[in-house]
């Protein structure tokens, strides 16, 4: 639900309006603009990463999986793959 609510978010964001107070040249409201599209992307990422965790371990509790499993020892990788973030696993060297 929280994912699906970014994505409509993120699809907004090019309709906010903001206003250019004062000019350009120092903006605040400019920048705080320029920030949402950054936090709706880290926002993104932090959703997909709890979504694959099959796991808890610490803070990151999860309902479905409340053990640490030993086999899920596993490095979580959320990347841009052109169109939308997309999350995958990545085994643990040693």
């Amino acid at each position: 639900a929280a994912l699906e609510e970014l994505r409509h978010l993120e699809k907004e964001l090019p309709y906010i309006l903001i206003e250019a107070v004062g000019g350009l040249s120092y903006n605040t409201r400019v920048l705080e603009g320029l920030d949402v599209k950054w936090l709706v992307h880290v926002a993104q990422t932090i959703c997909l990463a709890a979504l694959v965790r099959e796991e808890s371990r610490g803070f990151h509790f999860c309902e479905d999986f409340p053990q640490a499993r030993g086999e899920w020892l596993k490095h979580t990788v959320v990347r841009w793959s052109g169109k939308r973030w997309v999350s995958d696993t990545k085994a643990v060297a040693g």
